[in-house]
């Protein structure tokens, strides 16, 4: 009886998760993606499913249910149910009593984000937020994922599998994060400390033997570091999605999920014709990928659970602090206290954390053992962190005067003490202000021509009437080609000439414009760190830690 019971336990398990699975098939045509999803009902009279506002990672309100059309809902009999749109991104259906339902749609978009879906002639990816609804309160329900695509494409995605053609998520959090490419592009494959890492790259022609080497080694250098830093890898294989752009593009850059990153990068900025990737290729790849421990898994509690409605604020209660920076970046600021400060200020309080807590224990503990303690801490014991938590694990490190530090330059907005922490380290600061010319373009280069994405208010563009899809062809006498420093030519033509007229030649339309305005100048901040020529004896040990990572 007992041997019989054990036998039937793992049974009954199995047989009730998949009564609860919810099961989704995706396909693509006609340079649109189609979903069917079908819900468990178990007999309530109304089904609430939605699809995300946002995506863990990038934290600006997306709104996805804006590319969705053609939603209809069906019984397990097949027949249409009755609908109607509960809010801007749920969908309340009547189910009939059906013990199962199935919602159907169609999903479009063409734009080039780090975190919506997109689709080209031989290829599409998409990230879960994007395609996967869900049940209101039942984010903890696995799933199952199959696709139906075209000859000849392939599948590659974080979520697990596949089995018989189909892939798993153990609950609506990990389907959520999954990012996937389908279609025909590149892939390949290495292992690092054991582990497997794929590189799927998009087109397919961009990876190339020589940037294979390079990213390859990169990418074998990379993780086993940050894995021995953090005490283990977090994944069983990672994944790092690619998609290199050859059209005009005003960013690069990546986002970060639970086993996969994905980035975009102009081609330009990608590599070479001989292969040699970007300067920020390396930086990039390295910055996502210490993501795994740092953000997805490290996380304040109050972005513990997630909320795929609306934006989680993490603290504050006016110049910029950092936690100014966690609310701001709900909305993609666009001006001097811009959210993407949090990037600089972030890595330096970092930093200067790391020689504080080095310089009070004599080099004996360090900011990796503070990262380590709350990986351990909260994360293994599913939970997220509070401020409370990160200062006593400082303190505990042997951080001096947490609190005091905490109050002036985390929630407060006292001007960072570059000057005498970094002194601690043996290294000394520098600070020049400069003043330049400023036009105030953020231009692209295309087949047409240097384009004009952005123009930066109260600059001379602006002043000038320079409108962003411009072809900038002169400015102030200097010719404007893809394959010139045009900027450059023009800061040291105008230095020290504010005021006179600035003449700006464009194409708009077919049109030739001639715009006028002034010359313009702003002031920014040049800073330096070297090292100390005669550093103490505790000076150079805290260096070295620094440097070495001991």
């Amino acid at each position: 009886m007992r041997r019989f019971s054990l036998l039937l336990i793992p049974l009954v398990i199995a047989t009730a998760l998949s009564a609860q699975t919810v099961r989704y098939e995706v396909s693509v045509a006609h340079g649109e993606f189609h979903v069917a999803a079908e819900f468990p009902t178990n007999g309530k009279d109304t089904l609430f499913v939605s699809l995300p506002a946002w995506s863990p990672g990038n934290y600006e309100i997306q709104n996805y249910a804006r590319y969705l059309h053609g939603f209809v809902a069906k019984n397990s009999s097949g027949q249409l149910l009755y609908w109607d749109r509960a809010d801007k991104d749920t969908w309340r259906v009547a189910t009939g009593r059906s013990d199962r339902v199935t919602v159907e749609f169609d999903y479009s978009s063409d734009t080039i984000d780090l975190s919506i879906a997109r689709t080209a002639q031989d290829f599409a990816q998409f990230l879960g937020t994007n395609l996967f609804m869900f049940e209101e309160g039942q984010l903890a329900r696995p799933a199952e994922v199959r696709f139906r695509l075209p000859a000849g494409w392939q599948v590659t995605t974080a979520l697990k599998g596949p089995t018989s053609g189909v892939y798993r998520a153990g609950d609506y959090h990990e389907l959520a994060d999954a990012m996937t490419f389908v279609g025909r592009y590149s892939l390949d494959s290495l292992q690092a400390d054991g582990k497997w890492i794929r590189i799927a790259v998009w087109p397919a022609a961009d990876y190339t033997a020589a940037v294979a080497r390079n990213l390859r080694n990169g990418v074998a250098k990379m993780a086993p570091v940050q894995s021995r830093i953090m005490g283990e890898a977090p994944y069983d294989v990672y994944t790092v999605f690619f998609n290199v752009i050859h059209g005009p593009i005003d960013f690069g850059g990546g986002l970060e999920h639970s086993s996969s990153q994905y980035d975009i990068m102009p081609a330009l900025g990608f590599a070479d014709p001989f292969g040699n990737l970007g300067d920020f290729m390396y930086p990039l790849l390295s910055h996502e990928f210490f993501h795994l421990w740092n953000v997805k898994r490290i996380r304040p509690a109050e972005m513990w659970p997630y909320d795929y409605h609306a934006e989680q604020y993490t603290p504050p209660p006016e110049p910029w602090s950092v936690e100014d920076g966690s609310e701001a970046t709900w909305i993609h600021e666009v001006y001097v206290n811009s959210s993407q400060l949090y990037y600089p200020k972030g890595s330096l309080l970092g930093f200067l954390l790391d020689i504080s807590i080095r310089d009070a224990t004599d080099n004996a503990h360090n900011l990796d053992q503070v990262m380590r303690a709350l990986y351990t801490r909260y994360y293994r014991q599913s939970k997220g962190f509070l401020t409370a938590d990160l200062l006593n694990e400082l303190r505990t490190a042997g951080m001096p005067d947490v609190d005091a530090f905490y109050r002036r330059y985390i929630d407060g907005r006292d001007s960072l003490p570059y000057e005498t922490i970094f002194a601690k380290a043996g290294l000394v600061f520098h600070r020049q202000v400069v003043t330049s010319p400023f036009v105030g373009i953020s231009a692209n280069p295309t087949p047409s021509g240097m384009v004009v994405q952005q123009v930066t208010p109260k600059s001379s563009a602006e002043a000038a009437g320079v409108q962003p899809g411009d072809v900038l062809t002169n400015v102030g006498g200097i010719p404007v080609t893809v394959d010139q420093d045009w900027g450059g030519a023009f800061r040291t033509r105008f230095r020290g000439k504010a005021g006179q007229p600035l003449t700006i030649l464009v194409q708009r339309d077919g049109r030739a414009l001639t715009l006028t305005s002034t010359v313009q100048e702003h002031a920014t901040s040049t800073v330096s760190l070297e090292r100390a020529a005669h550093p103490t004896p505790k000076q150079a040990k805290i260096w070295q830690g620094l440097a070495s990572g001991l």
